[in-house]
């Protein structure tokens, strides 16, 4: 908690504002070859994926069932946003999937990508890949429900982070937007119970 300190206090919208835009880099790619299954199909598609991001500078999101199976994917609008409401509808309401898909300057999951994971209980797992590291977060069985639409789970999100950090003396500030996200994850994962990792991936490729 003490990278926020000496950080100028800005308002909570940042966690909802775009990453600030840094020189890209090459991202490191996750050696596959000791990989099976399901493993070696979600290190191929994070490969895939930040190597498309880089080349274009946009976002990719797959689809994958829990054996490895592709569904799909749908590439981002320049914006980065991603439109899955088609691939939501491809989904079996029985069966449970993964999704995967890149964002840039090593950002972690944001709040809107935490919604889509909650709301939808067939996803059991959402995976970002970024140059440096995988962030991931898993279902348990004490993940809670949420009825709100998206905004106002955004709002209330935002409100409930601003009250942990006050209490915590954590200082948000834009520049600190990468960091603010992962502990905007840590208090999500506990306050709705779900599993949040995070990997570093390895550079001896």
């Amino acid at each position: 908690m003490d990278i926020f300190k000496n950080a100028d206090i800005v308002g909570m919208d940042i966690l909802t504002q775009a990453p600030p835009k840094e020189k890209r880099l090459k991202p490191i790619l996750v050696d596959v070859s000791n990989l099976k299954g399901v493993d070696r199909v979600v290190a191929e598609i994070g490969n895939e994926i930040v190597e498309f991001g880089y080349k274009n500078g946009l976002e990719k999101c797959y689809f994958i069932d829990t054996n490895g199976r592709k569904v799909g994917y749908v590439v981002s609008d320049e914006n980065l946003e991603c439109n899955i409401t088609n691939l939501l509808k491809r989904l079996d309401k029985n069966k449970k999937y993964i999704q995967i898909h890149n964002h840039f300057d090593d950002v972690t999951i944001s709040l809107n990508d935490v919604y889509t994971f909650v709301k939808h209980k067939n996803i059991e797992k959402m995976i970002v890949v970024s140059e440096k590291f995988i962030y991931e977060i898993k279902k348990t069985n004490k993940t809670k429900k949420i009825k709100y639409n998206r905004d106002v789970f955004v709002r209330v999100t935002k409100k409930f982070i601003k009250i942990f950090a006050k209490k915590y003396g954590i200082i948000l500030s834009r520049k600190n937007l990468k960091k603010v996200y992962i502990v905007a994850n840590y208090i999500l994962s506990k306050r709705l119970g779900y599993e949040f990792n995070i990997t570093r991936k390895n550079n001896n490729r």
